[in-house]
Parts: C-alpha cells; structure tokens; sequence
C-alpha cells in the first residue's frame, strides 16, 4: 500500500481503477488508506470488469471520455496471464 499511495503522489495519478475479478479487494482497500489519510483530493476510483482473454468492460462512456490523456493507475492481483494490460 505504501508504494501504491507514493505512487499516486509521484506519478500525479488522476484514476484508480481496480480489476474487478480479482483487484477489487485490494483497490478497495488503497481506496480506504487514501481517504483515511485526506489524500483523496483529486483522484477518482472506479472497477472494471476485465476477461481472462484479455476484454475490459467499461461501465459507462463517459468513464472512458474521462480518462482519454489521463494518468491512470491500473490494480490488479496477479499478473499471471498479462492480459489486462
């Protein structure tokens, strides 16, 4: 968690999206570190629901308007298969 919130602080994140199969919990807990720390200021989190195969299903069109040339910071689990990228 450390790394994630100096990451977000370096990097200027813009988005947190966590990977809905399996990067939920993790996100929901940054999620939960970030805001108990007030350094939820500028960041917005979201889930999405990404396939094995390599799919990601965006809840709405204007989440992917609002990240279009925005830095995103993408949780997952594992990265066994490498496809979410």
């Amino acid at each position: 968690m450390e790394d994630l919130r100096s990451e977000t602080r370096v990097s200027k994140i813009d988005f947190v999206y966590s990977i809905d199969r399996s990067g939920r919990i993790l996100g929901f807990l940054f999620y939960h570190v970030l805001r108990n720390l007030g350094e939820l200021k500028n960041i917005k989190f979201y889930f999405i629901h990404a396939t094995s195969e390599g799919q990601v299903t965006f809840y709405s069109d204007q989440q992917k308007k609002e990240i279009f040339g925005k830095t995103v910071l993408l949780i997952d689990e594992f990265t066994a298969v490498g496809r979410t990228m």
